[in-house]
């Protein structure tokens, strides 16, 4: 194909989407793919975005800026289309980003990385099999505090219902993901926040209880 100077758009002949822009300074004799057409930008024009241009009837229009990093463009239906494995995937990452970040026990952080949660398990079954009595523990702050197997196991125990309030928020978060929202992070702390809620109702109507039936018996 003969091209004259000026800049020259490739872009594929049954999308419409730029491939390649190219600037000639003198008339070039250039090979086409089959697959591809050639636009030439009239002065002062912009070259399109590859991302978020198409050539449609001859004229270069937007899509305008994805709703989110989990969003693909479908030309067919011309919508902005959830990538729902994608924000799935996403959302499997910040639950083991929250889940391994560190808990709160006695107002202390305690570190959840997977090395952590396995010693925390490794001494709680010597606790309970009898071998350990007491703990020189180091939190996340890098103080070592001394723990009695009680208090121990109160933290392993503080331990498991984080984890397990990680997967809960999950789950209830991949139920939204699914019916159409993105925003993760927005998601993840409305729905942490009422497990919250949710979990402290429940330990706060347990403690009564036990209290009712101490004071019965």
């Amino acid at each position: 194909m003969i091209l004259e100077p000026g800049t020259h758009v490739f872009y594929e002949t049954d999308t419409g989407k730029p491939v390649r822009v190219k600037q000639i300074y003198k008339q070039l004799d250039i090979d086409v793919p089959e697959s591809q057409s050639v636009y030439t930008l009239t002065k002062g024009e912009t070259a399109p975005n590859g991302d978020t241009d198409r050539l449609i009837d001859g004229v270069w229009s937007s899509i305008g800026e994805a709703p989110s990093k989990y969003h693909a463009y479908d030309w067919d239906a011309s919508e902005w289309v959830l990538n729902t494995d994608k924000a799935l995937s996403a959302l499997a990452a910040y639950r083991w980003q929250v889940e391994t970040g560190g808990y709160l026990w006695n107002d202390y952080l305690v570190a959840s990385d997977d090395r952590a949660q396995t010693k925390l398990t490794q001494v709680a079954l010597a606790i309970t099999a009898g071998t350990r009595t007491s703990v020189r523990w180091k939190f996340s702050d890098g103080v070592w505090r001394d723990l009695t197997a009680t208090e121990f196991i109160s933290m392993a125990e503080a331990l498991d219902a984080h984890c397990d309030l990680c997967f809960a928020c999950e789950e209830v978060c991949k139920a939204r993901i699914v019916a159409g929202e993105y925003d993760i992070e927005t998601i993840w702390s409305e729905e942490w926040l009422t497990l919250n809620d949710t979990q402290t109702a429940g330990d706060e109507e347990l403690t009564a209880e036990t209290e009712e039936l101490t004071a019965t018996e």
